[in-house]
């Protein structure tokens, strides 16, 4: 048995919000005030958070991808937007994305189970967390 726990909607709302504000922490002005250590630690963090809305968004360095289609000013460049009202669009926006990803169909209230009794199986029944870029939104998988 595959028991695997994701973020229910409010974490998930948290989730995204931490990764944005991870992501631009280090192009913000309040950065020149970091010392050298902090700012290495913010750069890698916004690097995490990069590669999380790559693949699980398809936001990309310009308008192009899937978040594009249906959100023409949603690009990594435009994320970084000093601007309180991009802020809040944006987000906005990362919340839509977020409800709209792609779970697997038996997910039930952050909750997905299935059967597996060969490790190439729970290899193949965990692909679409993978594949999907859902693995960053999974809390547990037992």
């Amino acid at each position: 048995m595959i028991k695997v726990a994701c973020f229910n909607d409010e974490e998930m709302r948290i989730h995204i919000q931490e990764l944005f504000d991870a992501y631009r922490a280090p192009h913000l002005p309040s950065a020149i005030e970091l010392t050298q250590a902090e700012l290495e630690a913010a750069e890698d963090k916004s690097v995490a958070a990069k590669q999380v809305f790559e693949s699980a968004f398809a936001i990309r360095e310009s308008t192009c991808g899937d978040a594009s289609e249906q959100y023409p000013r949603l690009d990594l460049e435009t994320m970084k937007e000093k601007s309180e009202v991009v802020y809040d669009e944006t987000l906005r926006q990362l919340y839509q994305l977020g409800r709209g990803l792609q779970w697997p169909a038996e997910m039930e209230d952050g909750s997905w189970e299935t059967d597996a009794s060969t490790a190439d199986e729970v290899n193949q029944k965990l692909k679409p967390f993978i594949d999907r870029g859902l693995w960053v939104f999974v809390k547990i998988v037992r």
